[in-house]
């Protein structure tokens, strides 16, 4: 007479079989969910940079702005002598182009995630 059922080495042999799958499958999610988080930091500081650029304004030399869990620090060095350009109107302006140096620091472990430099045109008016 034939036994039914599953033997003892058929179990073990189940349970590795799926343990080995199941630890494969959660350590791939764990790594899709890690990668999902570096990016999404990688955006926002993106984001930041771009904020940052957009509304940075020249008359501070250089400055610290905390924002979101992080912080940006910035320092901006003339790369010439303001230029004076005249117009028709009764307002003259000068010229300066500005070296801005800007880095986006994590203030949880002080990691500094990103270093960029760009230049400004500095227009400021002057008067006849």
């Amino acid at each position: 007479m034939k036994k039914k059922g599953f033997s003892l080495l058929e179990v073990v042999i189940a349970i590795l079989v799926f343990s080995v799958f199941s630890v494969s499958v959660f350590y791939f999610y764990s790594n899709v969910i890690k990668r999902n988080l570096k990016f999404e930091e990688k955006y926002v500081v993106l984001r930041m940079a771009k904020e940052f650029i957009s509304q940075y304004d020249s008359q501070q030399r250089d400055g610290t702005w905390p924002r979101e869990g992080f912080l940006l620090k910035w320092h901006s060095t003339p790369m010439e002598k303001p230029r004076r350009i005249i117009t028709g109107s009764d307002v003259n302006y000068n010229l300066q182009l500005k070296l801005v140096h800007l880095d986006i620091i994590r203030q949880e472990d002080q990691k500094n995630l990103l270093a960029i430099n760009f230049i400004y045109n500095d227009l400021l008016s002057a008067k006849k």
